[in-house]
């Protein structure tokens, strides 16, 4: 029997992908970031909202987010969000 050695990617490829992560985790981080914002500015803007949210993970941010955007009122039109 004989074992194909594994094909090294050529440096294009491995440029392009390296390229695409790096594109992908910054815009996870501005994301992230969002979220946070939303929150500080859901809650009134606060330095506590931001020592309160400064350790929380992603899936944690949504959670916080998804709970407060329940219950948020528009102040202009009244209307409930969610």
């Amino acid at each position: 029997m004989q074992s194909e050695e594994p094909q090294e990617l050529s440096a294009e490829p491995q440029e392009e992908l390296l390229l695409a992560l790096g594109q992908l985790v910054f815009a996870f981080g501005q994301l992230d970031e969002a979220l946070h914002d939303a929150l500080w500015m859901a809650l009134g803007q606060g330095d506590e909202v931001r020592i309160l949210t400064s350790g929380l993970r992603f899936p944690q941010l949504i959670e916080r987010f998804r709970a407060i955007y329940a219950d948020f009122r528009d102040p202009i039109s009244g209307s409930v969000g969610g």
